[in-house]
This record gives structure tokens, sequence and C-alpha cells, in this order.
């Protein structure tokens, strides 16, 4: 018998792809279809790449400034915050409420006489007639400040 009439173990079964190694590698050219696939692939990846890296990133951008301006809103609001607690620690003081009690509504220590001053004038003007025919302007008072 010779090796032609001899069936070989593999008649029956389907060829194994070769190997191939990285050097051994060959490119068919692209085809029309090809080409269009390639080009709509990297169109879709372009578009995702917009999507997911750019426009979060000029919404970040607009977010943070509005962030600054919040910020300064909020400084601004602790400064003031705290000028109010100083002045409720200075109302809360027994001191500082007898001395708004006698300036604004007069009062005093029972055996004590409060007696009002008013002010004086800003402008004195003086009658045309003798004794202050003398004078030839009007005398303005001079109130310390």
């Amino acid at each position: 018998m010779t090796d032609r009439t001899k069936p070989s173990p593999s008649a029956g079964r389907a060829r194994s792809p070769r190997r191939l190694r990285l050097g051994q590698l060959r490119f068919r050219p692209l085809s029309g279809f090809g080409r269009l696939g390639l080009a709509i692939i990297a169109v879709l990846t372009f578009s995702a790449v917009l999507v997911v890296g750019v426009l979060p990133t000029t919404a970040l951008w607009d977010r943070r400034g509005a962030l600054e301006v919040e910020e300064a809103r909020l400084a601004g609001l602790g400064a003031k915050n705290d000028t109010l607690e100083d002045q409720i620690e200075l109302l809360q003081s027994a001191e500082h409420i007898e001395l708004r009690a006698r300036a604004e509504f007069g009062y005093v220590w029972p055996g004590q006489e409060a007696y009002p001053i008013l002010p004086a004038p800003a402008v004195l003007v003086l009658p045309p007639a003798w004794p202050f025919t003398h004078f030839d302007r009007t005398v303005e008072v001079v109130t310390p400040d």
C-alpha cells in the first residue's frame, strides 16, 4: 500500500487556520464599503469624544465662574454675620443698654434730673432792625463736630 491510498488522519476534519507571526501579517486594501465604514466609525468616535469630553468641560468652566461669585458672596455674608454677632454681644451688655436708654429715651436713675439741650440752629438770620443793622451779612453759628 502506498501513501496515497492510505487515508490521512485529518481527512474528515476541517483544516485549522495557520498561525501567523507579527511580521507575516498582510493587509488587504479596503474596499469601497470598508472605507465608508471606517469614515463612519471615525465620525462616531469623534462625536463620542465631543459629547463625553468637551461639552461637560465647558459646563464645568461655567459652573466654576458661578462658584467663584457665590464664594465671594458667602465671604461677604460671613463678614456681615461677624459684625452682627459683635453687635448682639454689645447690645446684651448692661453698660450699653444703660447708655442707649439715657441717650435715646432720656432715662435717669432715681434721684437724678434730666435736662434736654436742644441743638443750635445751623444758620442764624438776624432781623433788619437796630442794633443788627451794623451787620452786613448773616451770622453763621459754628457747631462743634
